[in-house]
């Protein structure tokens, strides 16, 4: 798998970033900035909750979206972006309130995302399943997405140490939006791929 140019693709620039900025934000940036402002612990939870809500929300409204032809790849790539653009916020506002927008757009952005990635290795990577199954496409595909969620809060921590809460959102939202618009600019193949199956 690791051999194949478009599992990496997707893998790399899709689905580790997007477990990255996941784990950094919700699990550690988040709970220690929204504390650090003098906030009750309860704000941390709803901030966070804002995430859990807009995601179950924009779901089926993504999976809507595929079947009436949006390419999976625009869903990944955009949805990845999407995610990243509230961490520029806490740049230029401070308080809860950017927190709470910041959560919101993560969760559209992983809501477009999650579904069309899985959908999109399947598509893409169509002769490695039929050579290797299913199991061993994505039990590669989830062991390298974990990078992501391992990775995340180590990182939070140290940007935190070095550059402060909002550098750390900001710095982590700029890797983020980097990979998204990179897997964009290399995904047109993937494009075909999409298309070609549909077609068929």
């Amino acid at each position: 798998m690791l051999g194949e140019r478009r599992f990496l693709l997707i893998t790399l620039l899709a689905a580790v970033p997007a477990k990255l900025i996941l784990a950094s934000f919700c699990f550690y940036l988040v709970p220690i900035y929204v504390l650090s402002l003098g906030a009750p612990t309860a704000a941390a939870g709803r901030a966070l909750m804002v995430y859990a809500v807009v995601l179950v929300l924009v779901l089926p409204w993504a999976a809507r979206l595929a079947e009436r032809g949006v390419s999976q790849v625009s869903l990944v790539g955009g949805g990845l972006c999407l995610s990243a653009l509230g961490g520029f916020g806490l740049l230029l506002w401070g308080g809860v309130g950017p927190v709470f927008l910041a959560m919101a757009l993560l969760g559209l952005g992983q809501g477009l995302s999650i579904a069309a990635q899985s959908s999109l290795l399947s598509l893409a990577c169509a002769d490695e399943i039929r050579a290797h199954g299913t199991g061993a496409l994505f039990g590669s595909y989830r062991l390298i997405e974990r990078l992501g969620n391992a990775s995340g809060p180590l990182l939070a921590g140290v940007l935190v140490a070095a550059l402060g809460h909002a550098g750390a959102f900001a710095l982590i939202a700029a890797l983020v939006l980097g990979c998204g618009l990179l897997f964009l600019v290399l995904a047109g193949a993937l494009r075909g791929v999409h298309v070609a199956e549909v077609r068929a």
